[in-house]
């Protein structure tokens, strides 16, 4: 019989005495596979394919990557659920969901919490950074020059230090804690089931290492991380079980299939925006432009009911801390007075289409270095600390000659004072080598302090600034942050987006102002720029808008914004994609988005889909044959079942090798075949035990190998199918709209003859080489060096999917060796 599901983990294989059943276990779950490694792996376990070919009827195939598991949206419709709905219809009905509200209320003040402990961690960091490093750097109240060697050291140690406890955090807790998180959100929500993306442990990694980051001195935001933070949570909290800590609530299990956590995860994210600008419009509108791919009114609703709350928690504790504190998120860049007049709003455009140049121009830039950092660095654990380490000591020299040695003492006397007791307070200005009653250093200004506070001196400081100094903040700036964003830190790229254009904002208002002698608000055109550059990088549009209202405290901008990030989107899609896009294509990422590829109006369902190369499985197989079958097909996630097991009968049925598992791990054969209920199928603490067999082994006598299991009752009854001849763009719309994961291609006589996957709708390239000719070649993915014209349908996985459980667990393949003694 079984072993119960807890049974400690076991390498290698379990012996019984009447049988044994090896499991191959060579794979670490900390390995990283290559794509050629994962191609190896699956040429060997599918060698009874003719050369690896593809299906004659196929004429398109995925250039997307093998290791891409997908959720499953859909419900599956057995018996097993109808019976479910049945006994619940008999209850008394709710009209009020409570504990889901519970769950978006407890979730939106965890993330306003783990934003201000964040938020007061890099200030503390900070704090005692520049009060080490100032001590070096001060001269006497009359000026002078700034102290070199000794400051200078101290200020590179420093950085040195907190970049590579950033590192550490990322190569050797969490390699997904790296960067803003917002790509890997994107697609979780998406469909795409990517390894730990929602696990505890990258909360830790990705909120820990992101104080370090920050406090290193490196152009990045904690805003990303912030989103990617309230994601996991929203994600954790909801299911109420951890399949890496086997523990589990048990009260929450109505909340733990995939369209259930994506909400709470989707909720999750827009409080963390909440959180990040004190803006919970800005938050769900967010969640709907930027990441959610599935939407409807009942989540609106329920996101910004957690937003709103996330946004209460953080300002609850800021004003417990300081009754005097204004009203804001993790960001506080003060209230914006500016204001605009009617003439100016040409000007706006134009300023927008030149933040779509410049975003344009970032994006590209990154993606060339992105594509070297692949091929040289990889995975190496030693290169991507060494690199860290580089680029850290570059940004330390870089800043540090610029605020000693190429600076400016600029007077005090008009500097625009919003919120603090002295302008030389340390939100605001620095005064190294200044008189510091009178003056101020311009670039310590910029450069030495966090960004948040680099962006409110461009938004409130209405005086003349130096046109060579925004320039000496611009350019070095830029380059920094396009090296740094794809290092193994966590970071973001909100706040440096920002810092950058509200310098282009600057310089384009008091050009204005000089060349035209118009009287324009030098705050407002920084607000503007800062809105045009960061809508140039992330093509965000009205989501950004209101943000930028709620975080500056004018609603008066409403018009400029709009028609700023809307021309900096349009001009930027003229050059290339927004930058989450292009770092999720350029790992071949199967996301699907809005549209099909265009070019293949009028392809059908046969030009993509996978012909069957698996067995059907009957109505009542054996366990033998289960085993079999898993065996030789380890990477299929679905099988088809017609009554007796022949490709030439009518489709009956869908199983998903989860469900397979599960009876072979229940023991559902002979007596107990038709023993399982819906709540044995209920994700749980236990799901790695269940879908790792070769970690947590299975232990079968010869008796009950020859058992056979009824599969009727547990098999999707009603998959959804269509014909070799449908159009692609209505395949397309039924896999996006629904979130499917499988869709069934049949022929007249409703007899099965291929599938299609997520997969294989996407990074699609011509299998025929006249196709590629008549078909614009911007168009087509680049075709992945893995890829050898093998079946590359969703339901064809490879080892480094995530678990079918939370999002916490992990997915391997198992490969059965069946010896009989």
């Amino acid at each position: 019989m079984l072993e119960d599901p807890t049974i400690s983990r076991r390498r290698g294989f379990s012996v019984n005495q009447e049988e044994n059943i090896l499991f191959d276990d060579d794979l670490d779950a900390n390995d990283e596979l290559t794509p050629l490694d994962v191609n190896r792996r699956t040429m060997s376990l599918m060698g009874s394919l003719k050369d690896g070919s593809a299906p004659i009827s196929q004429k398109w195939a995925s250039g997307a990557k093998y290791y891409y598991e997908s959720l499953d949206f859909m419900e599956v419709e057995n018996d097993l659920l109808q019976e479910d709905r049945t006994q619940k219809s008999k209850l008394p009905r709710k009209r009020f969901d409570y504990k889901r509200w519970c769950l978006l209320f407890l979730i939106g003040m965890l993330t306003g919490t783990t934003a201000f402990l964040i938020d007061k961690g890099i200030e503390q960091i900070s704090k005692y950074k520049w009060k080490w490093v100032g001590e070096q750097m001060e001269t006497s109240s009359g000026g002078g020059t700034v102290p070199f060697l000794s400051p200078f050291l101290t200020f590179s140690a420093m950085n040195l230090v907190l970049s590579v406890a950033a590192a550490s955090l990322v190569v050797y807790v969490e390699p997904l804690a790296a960067g803003s998180g917002i790509p890997e959100v994107k697609c979780y929500l998406n469909g795409i089931r990517i390894y730990r993306v929602v696990r505890l442990r990258t909360l830790l990694a990705k909120a820990t290492g992101i104080l370090f980051s920050v406090a290193s001195g490196l152009p990045c935001g904690k805003e990303g991380p912030m989103i990617h933070s309230g994601a996991i949570i929203g994600g954790g909290v909801a299911t109420g079980k951890s399949s890496k800590l086997h523990f589990d609530t048990g009260f929450l299990k109505e909340y733990r299939g995939d369209a259930d956590k994506r909400l709470f995860v989707t909720a999750g994210a827009a409080a963390g925006v909440a959180a990040a600008f004190g803006a919970p419009v800005g938050g769900v509108l967010f969640a709907v432009e930027e990441v959610g791919s599935f939407w409807n009114l009942d989540m609106s609703i329920q996101v910004f009911f957690c937003a709103t709350f996330s946004s209460l928690a953080i300002n609850m504790y800021s004003k417990f801390q300081d009754p005097l504190a204004p009203a804001s998120g993790q960001t506080n860049f003060g209230v914006v007075n500016g204001d605009y007049k009617i003439w100016e709003l040409p000007f706006h455009i134009l300023l927008g289409a030149i933040g779509g140049i410049v975003g344009a121009v970032f994006n590209q830039l990154n993606i060339e270095i992105t594509q070297v950092r692949r091929k040289y660095i990889k995975q190496n654990k030693t290169k991507r600390i060494l690199e860290v380490i580089l680029i850290n000591l570059a940004v330390s020299t870089i800043l540090f000659v610029l605020t000693s040695r190429l600076y400016d003492c600029e007077s005090m006397t008009e500097l625009y004072n919003n919120g603090t007791d002295s302008v030389t307070g340390d939100l605001y200005v620095r005064v190294y080598g200044c008189n510091e009653t009178t003056e101020y250093n311009n670039m310590a200004t910029l450069f030495f302090s966090q960004t948040e506070a680099n962006i409110r001196h461009m938004f409130h400081q209405e005086s003349h600034l130096d046109y060579v100094t925004m320039i000496m903040h611009f350019v070095p700036y830029f380059f920094l942050t396009v090296l740094t964003y794809g290092i193994a830190v966590p970071s973001g790229l909100f706040l440096p987006c920002l810092a950058l254009g509200a310098s282009v904002g600057r310089i384009y208002g008091q050009g204005l102002h000089d060349l035209f002698d118009f009287d324009v608000s030098y705050g407002s055109y920084a607000c503007f720029g800062a809105a045009a550059v960061l809508s140039g990088v992330v093509r965000m549009t009205v989501s950004l808008s209101v943000i930028l209202m709620e975080a500056t405290g004018n609603n008066t901008y409403v018009i400029p914004l709009m028609l700023i990030t809307c021309t900096a989107k349009l001009v930027g899609d003229l050059f290339n994609h927004g930058i989450y896009d292009m770092h999720i294509d350029l790992q071949k990422i199967p996301l699907l988005e809005n549209h099909l590829q265009p070019g293949l109006e009028t392809a059908t369902a046969a030009d993509v889909m996978n012909a069957l190369d698996a067995p059907c499985l009957p109505y009542e197989p054996t366990v033998r044959s289960i085993l079999q079958l898993l065996h030789d097909k380890p990477h299929h996630q679905a099988f088809i079942v017609t009554t007796e097991g022949k490709k030439s009968e009518a489709l009956q049925g869908l199983i998903l090798r989860r469900y397979l598992l599960i009876l072979l791990r229940k023991g559902a054969w002979g007596v107990m075949a038709r023993s399982l209920n819906y709540e044995d199928f209920v994700k749980s603490a236990h799901e790695r035990v269940i879908m790792k067999p070769q970690k947590y082994a299975l232990s079968l006598t010869s008796t009950d190998l020859s058992q056979k299991m009824d599969l009727s009752r547990y098999m999707d009854k009603y998959p959804v199918t269509v014909t070799k001849e449908t159009p692609l763009p209505r395949v397309f719309k039924l896999v996006r709209d629904l979130g499917l994961r499988h869709l069934v291609v049949v022929t007249p006589n409703h007899q099965p003859c291929g599938i299609i996957g997520r997969k294989c709708l996407s990074h699609l390239y011509p299998l025929d080489p006249a196709a590629a000719e008549c078909s614009p070649s911007h168009f087509l993915a680049e075709r992945h060096p893995s890829v050898e014209r093998l079946p590359t349908s969703l339901f064809i996985t490879t080892e480094r999917a995530g678990s079918a459980g939370s999002g916490f667990g992990e997915l391997e393949n198992s490969s059965f060796n069946l010896t009989q003694q």
